[in-house]
């Protein structure tokens, strides 16, 4: 799945098995490998965490 942030494209590859979130960094580990991102405030951070968090249900429920 593709998510947009800040121009930028992001892929991931579901099951995300860990994430972490500090202010505005999160850094999460999918099928693929770990990656980490930064923000520019808390809206941004949370929109993106409510989107992988439900890329991961859809992945289970699928």
């Amino acid at each position: 799945m593709s998510h947009s942030i800040n121009g930028a494209s992001l892929r991931t590859l579901p099951p995300i098995s860990t994430i972490s979130v500090n202010k505005f960094n999160v850094v999460f580990t999918d099928t693929e490998c770990q990656k980490s991102i930064q923000f520019r405030n808390n809206k941004d951070t949370k929109v993106f965490l409510h989107w992988l968090l439900n890329t991961t249900v859809e992945s289970i429920y699928a």
